[in-house]
């Protein structure tokens, strides 16, 4: 009896938005300030600054747990799930390539999730097979890795794109997703992370916004799960409290 008790006032407390616990906090001290003798400004004083101490405190530390354990998002038919890690190491994931396979790796952004695949994956340079922009492509047998060509390179070896295309080509993500998910887990990184938008000053915060917002819009078949992963190296890009 006394652990249900317990876990239930636990899990009410999860659900306490941040006012409402400095509310309960704040009269609980004014009651007891109101004990010890304290009244009228001097305790309201002291509540307030224990209030905005204890404010900071709560700020901080919900910062640091979502910034190590992510941020998950819940809406109608998707669960969303953005953290720091490694995709290589997901059980489903898509690569989202930003230029056609056949083109030379040393043409590719070094900083792209597409450039460290291809340095360990080089079957796919010897072949030398044409690709064209939204064709995706299954690369081995279990079924779990996919690339997904969503741009290709101009002559200067750039990504470009509008805002227009690239809203389509997150759409066009969650299209895959819809398509592969078979109620698996889908792992993709940040798209276009090294696409550069030609008539808007996007920043990867901007951008992850955006595909979280269109994630929650699209019209998924079925409930479908995603994994937002970031790479560990990028964590100053992001403010992981600030995405909704």
């Amino acid at each position: 009896m006394m652990k249900n008790i317990i876990n239930g006032v636990k899990n009410y407390i999860v659900r306490l938005k941040f006012f409402d616990i400095l509310f309960i906090v704040g009269t609980l001290m004014l009651s007891i300030f109101s004990v010890l003798g304290f009244t009228g400004f001097c305790a309201l004083s002291i509540c307030a600054l224990i209030s905005g101490i204890l404010a900071i405190l709560i700020i901080i530390s919900k910062y640091i747990n979502i910034q190590k354990n992510g941020k998950k998002l819940y809406e109608k038919n998707i669960n969303i799930n953005i953290k720091f890690g490694n995709i290589f190491k997901e059980n489903k994931y898509i690569i989202q390539c930003e230029s056609t396979l056949s083109d030379s790796i040393e043409k590719v952004s070094k900083e792209s999730v597409q450039y460290k695949y291809f340095l360990n994956n080089t079957e796919f340079e010897k072949k030398n097979k044409k690709y064209k922009k939204y064709d995706l492509i299954r690369v081995n047998e279990e079924n779990n890795a996919f690339l997904f060509i969503i741009s290709e390179l101009d002559k200067n070896f750039v990504a470009k794109c509008t805002m227009a295309e690239y809203v389509d080509i997150i759409v066009k993500i969650c299209e895959v997703i819809d398509r592969i998910s078979k109620k698996e887990v889908v792992s993709i990184t940040l798209v276009g992370s090294n696409i550069k938008i030609t008539d808007a000053n996007m920043s990867k915060m901007d951008k992850l916004q955006l595909i979280v917002n269109i994630l929650k819009v699209f019209d998924f078949k079925r409930e479908t799960s995603v994994n937002i992963v970031l790479h560990e190296s990028k964590k100053n890009h992001y403010n992981l409290s600030l995405i909704n």
